[in-house]
């Protein structure tokens, strides 16, 4: 394809997106020329850091309004390698366990939401390991064949419908499908995971947290009603003999707690 065809191509396709992606996103457009404008600035203000004052800190900035945080006095910028190694090697001195964000997140919210990376040693070392046994390229090529299958069974579902909503049909149905497969969650409550996940990734929009209800309580609430389901999960599979029973008798802690660990974020 000529160059000048391909970036065409390019600039369509990005057109596309960004049509799609400003249904969900408000001005998405100059979200994006703000974020493009301010990485150059973002970078010389770390490289002044790192050089100037690599142990820096930082007052508390203001927190926004609806956020359900907690402010707190302030931040240390660890910018220097040597310093941020010594960080990560001292969880009884610098601690995660409060949330890996500049503002401090609610216990509550921790407990529910917050991933690996936002625990310490050795409540992370133990759950690491627990989790990475199950991702090793052996067990992920058992693997390749449920996952072919369950992105077949999504195309089968919308090439006969002639137009779908890529997002809700698609891009969201793979990743939850396969997700949900692994954790040995029945069918029947795929829609309650992708429902109360979407309170929780997108607390901010209306149209998963109405103006009438608190997000505090919409979150946690959602929160709550998925850790029951893993619950359940974990109880209908302990003493099975299959790859998910296996994992779930592999550890004194359930499933749900593992899942919300392994959230993002």
């Amino acid at each position: 394809m000529p160059e000048a065809e391909y970036e065409a191509s390019k600039q369509d396709l990005i057109e596309t997106t960004l049509n799609h992606l400003d249904r969900y996103v408000p001005n998405i457009r100059e979200r994006l020329a703000y974020v493009e404008a301010s990485t150059p600035r973002t970078f010389q203000h770390y490289t002044r850091l790192h050089h100037e004052a690599p142990l820096h800190w930082h007052a508390e900035p203001a927190i926004p309004e609806g956020l359900p945080v907690v402010a707190g006095p302030g931040y240390w910028a660890v910018t220097r390698l040597d310093d941020i190694l010594h960080c990560s090697k001292h969880p009884e001195l610098f601690s995660s366990a409060g949330g890996i964000t500049i503002y401090d997140t609610p216990t509550e919210f921790n407990e529910y939401f917050g991933s690996m990376i936002s625990m310490d040693d050795p409540r992370h070392a133990r759950l690491r390991r627990l989790v990475s046994a199950g991702f090793t390229p052996r067990v992920l090529g058992r693997l390749e064949a449920s996952v072919q299958t369950i992105a077949g069974e999504i195309v089968d579902e919308v090439c006969e419908q002639g137009e779908v909503d890529f997002v809700t049909d698609v891009a969201a149905k793979l990743p939850l499908r396969i997700v949900c497969d692994l954790m040995g969650i029945p069918r029947s409550r795929y829609d309650e995971v992708f429902a109360r996940t979407n309170v929780i990734l997108g607390f901010s929009d209306p149209e998963y947290v109405p103006d009438e209800h608190d997000i505090v309580t919409a979150t946690l609430t959602a929160g709550g009603e998925l850790a029951a389901l893993m619950d359940e999960v974990a109880a209908s599979k302990r003493g099975g003999e299959d790859r998910k029973s296996t994992r779930l008798n592999s550890s004194h802690i359930t499933i749900s707690y593992a899942v919300f660990c392994l959230k993002k974020k």
